[in-house]
């Protein structure tokens, strides 16, 4: 009776206001619940008393149990949900709903919002959890009348963070609602940070910020972007050209800014010099051209002076030694390399030797000779030039005397053979004087020895007119090998005054040697001739 009494009250108060009906009809049940407990507590006080007996005393009573307590109905028992909010911060409104007895029911998206927040599920008045979108068995509730309530939890974000140009730890934090949110500080070399701007919807697109503060309410799983802003440092860049020699246009100072401005690099002249480029800091040096400030500046955003580098205009030169070579300490060098020159540049370079001539100078490629020893300059006046100096020579008369020619052999043969004859002639004389008698006999009685060996001297004058002084040494001319004379002997030119006079001696002694050995034969002969005359 007492729930009938109740759901009717309940739906005529809804009609006019659902909410607060819903919000009386809970308390109303609250109410039932607890007449309930003091009904069952004064029955249960009776029993103990003494108990009854009457049956339909406890069948009323355990009715009236099961309709006003919550404990277990039938089977047969309808179950009204109720979806009750918990916050007055929490807007909307959720109708009830009913599972017939036996039946099941979905339970109805939630339909109440709370900023910040976002539902997970519920819990009703016993701490039961239940799911978003559960399914509920009328048979698995113990009471008829079940109050869920919204269970929530804080919305998530993400905060990207972009520097514009400078550096930041990390770029992305994560956050919930109503967390305090500390934002970090970016760094750009050359620039001074003014705060982050945020597409936040409660801030405005040109709010600078520092610090977020706690985070407001927005839709769970939101990204928002938050963007450095920056003033630059004015960076002045001046320029000192240091000219090698007088004076000239010095280019105008640049205002720059750190990163984002194009620094343009000025070409310079200087007569008899090349312009290299600017010195920046740390020895670097740009060539002449259009540059981001972040390569001019390096590491440091303070104001800098470029200076200019030069180098003197600079050639090439390569030498032609023409068949001598340069004496290098104790190295000889017939092809040395090209020198890399500055044009003006006083320059003296060792006289070339070679054997049999005399160095008379260099020749450039002008036609220019230039004495040995003198000292050279001025053989290129422009940048990059290739001069080549050519060693001019000339026979050396010393080298060329050829040695004192020795008389031929033959000759010489034949001036020893005739002075051993006269000296045998006048033996031969004083022998004809004293055994004239004995000559024709001596003439006509010459035995076949005798014959021979007139044969073997008169063959051995012959060959010693076909013979060659090479080292004082006698060689057969018909062992040497035919063409010039210069395969046997040395070259002319290669033999030095000392080598000349050592060849003479050793002629003049070869030739002394053989008119001794010529004229001892020739002696020989007579002694031998005479004996046997005389003995005949």
């Amino acid at each position: 009776m007492w729930l009938v009494l109740a759901l009717t009250v309940a739906l005529s108060v809804a009609t006019s206001h659902p909410q607060a009906a819903w919000a009386k009809q809970a308390n109303a049940a609250s109410s039932q619940t607890a007449e309930a407990e003091s009904a069952a507590d004064d029955a249960s006080s009776d029993d103990d008393r003494g108990g009854s007996d009457d049956t339909s005393g406890d069948e009323k009573s355990g009715d009236d149990t099961g309709d006003d307590t919550g404990e277990q109905v039938e089977p047969s028992s309808p179950v009204t949900i109720v979806y009750e909010a918990t916050d007055e911060t929490i807007e909307g409104y959720m109708d009830p709903q009913t599972i017939e007895a036996g039946g099941s029911a979905t339970l109805a998206p939630n339909g109440y919002s709370r900023p910040g927040y976002h539902s997970v599920g519920w819990v009703d008045q016993q701490g039961t959890f239940y799911a978003d979108g559960a399914t509920i068995l009328a048979s698995d509730i113990s009471v008829d009348l079940l109050i869920l309530y919204p269970v929530w939890e804080a919305n998530t974000y993400t905060i990207m963070l972009d520097p514009a140009g400078g550096s930041v730890e990390s770029g992305s934090i994560q956050c919930a609602f109503g967390e305090s949110v500390p934002l970090p500080t970016p760094s750009w070399l050359g620039h001074t940070f003014t705060g982050w701007v945020t597409d936040l919807p409660s801030l405005s697109s040109d709010t600078r910020l520092f610090d977020i503060g706690t985070m407001p309410p927005a839709a769970n799983g939101s990204v928002f972007n938050f963007t450095a802003t920056w003033t630059a440092t004015p960076i002045t860049a001046s320029f000192d050209p240091l000219y090698p020699e007088g004076t000239g246009e010095v280019p105008a100072s640049a205002s720059l800014e750190y990163g984002v401005s194009e620094v343009a690099l000025p070409e310079l002249a200087c007569e008899g010099y090349v312009f290299l480029g600017w010195e920046v800091r740390g020895g670097q040096v740009l060539a002449p051209g259009a540059y981001n400030s972040a390569e001019v500046l390096g590491d440091d955003s303070s104001n800098i002076v470029l200076y200019g580098v030069w180098r003197r205009n600079s050639y090439t030169l390569s030498y032609d030694l023409a068949g001598g070579a340069l004496v290098i300490g104790d190295a000889t060098v017939s092809k040395p390399p090209a020198d890399q020159l500055e044009v003006g540049t006083h320059i003296v370079i060792p006289n070339p030797v070679r054997d049999g001539y005399l160095f008379v100078g260099w020749q450039d490629d002008d036609g220019n000779v230039h004495a040995p020893g003198s000292v050279l300059d001025s053989l290129a006046s422009e940048d990059g030039e290739h001069v080549t100096l050519t060693a001019l020579w000339e026979k050396d008369p010393a080298a060329q005397e050829e040695p004192a020619k020795p008389e031929a052999p033959k000759d010489e043969t034949e001036e020893n053979d005739t002075s051993a004859v006269d000296a045998s002639d006048e033996t031969q004389q004083t022998a004809d004087q004293t055994e004239e008698p004995l000559e024709d006999e001596q003439d006509s009685d010459k035995s076949p020895a005798d014959t021979e060996e007139f044969e073997r001297e008169k063959q051995r004058k012959e060959d010693s007119a076909d013979v060659a002084l090479v080292g004082g040494v006698a060689i057969p001319l018909s062992t040497v090998p035919q063409g010039p004379f210069e395969d046997v002997l040395p070259p002319v030119e290669e033999v030095r005054d000392d080598s000349r006079v050592e060849v003479i001696l050793v002629l003049l002694g070869a030739i002394a040697t053989a008119i001794v050995v010529i004229v001892a034969l020739r002696m020989f002969d007579a002694r031998s001739g005479g004996a046997r005359r005389r003995s005949s």
